[in-house]
């Protein structure tokens, strides 16, 4: 890998590894198009998905900006694409839904909630 994409990576690594836990997202691809354009392509648990996007797209666009004011020394551009796990990229993670179909509710009656 080209020295420049390597500290691109690591810089976006950074940003959003002090964002979330490393192990709620995956950098999976790092391609450069024939423009200079670098597309890094970041999965990430959908539990932790409002924490990079934030409120109407501002976390995202800010790290977007940082990163490519930093690629920008490099004469290359970036853009970060940030997308939900699902299936196959979910390997070792418990799907939650199918774990918890056989929750004895009966308890529940006892807590007295009110609108």
């Amino acid at each position: 890998m080209n020295g420049y994409k390597n500290d691109i990576l690591n810089f976006v690594d950074f940003l959003i590894s002090n964002l979330i836990d490393r192990k709620d997202y995956e950098m999976t691809s790092a391609d450069e198009d024939e423009y200079g354009l670098i597309k890094v392509e970041v999965l990430v648990d959908k539990s932790v998905m409002g924490a990079i996007i934030g409120r109407a797209g501002d976390t995202i666009q800010s790290i977007r900006k940082i990163v490519s004011t930093m690629a920008s020394k490099y004469t290359k551009r970036v853009w970060i694409n940030v997308r939900a796990r699902t299936g196959d990229n979910m390997a070792g993670k418990v799907d939650l839904a199918s774990k918890n179909k056989n929750i004895d509710i009966s308890s529940m009656h006892d807590l007295d909630l009110k609108d």
